[in-house]
């Protein structure tokens, strides 16, 4: 299984966001997955840097760990 991780951006003011780029090449793995994580806000993000605040690296983890587990859990039953 193929996983690829694109960190949701804070506006940044980008025409596209990063994950919008994913979207628009999605078709390059027709096979693969798609997860897309749609719970962060503006408190997630440090406002100097625009990066992941320790809230917001919680909350990605905890959107990769589900995104893992499930993952193991449908190899299980095959």
């Amino acid at each position: 299984m193929l996983l690829v991780c694109i960190i949701p951006s804070c506006n940044t003011g980008q025409e596209k966001s990063p994950l919008q780029y994913v979207k628009d090449f999605y078709g390059l793995f027709p096979d693969q997955p798609f997860f897309e994580s749609h719970n962060f806000t503006h408190a997630d993000y440090d406002k100097a840097d625009g990066h992941f605040n320790e809230q917001g690296h919680k909350k990605y983890a905890d959107f990769l760990f589900s995104i893992i587990d499930s993952a193991e859990r449908s190899n299980i039953k095959k």
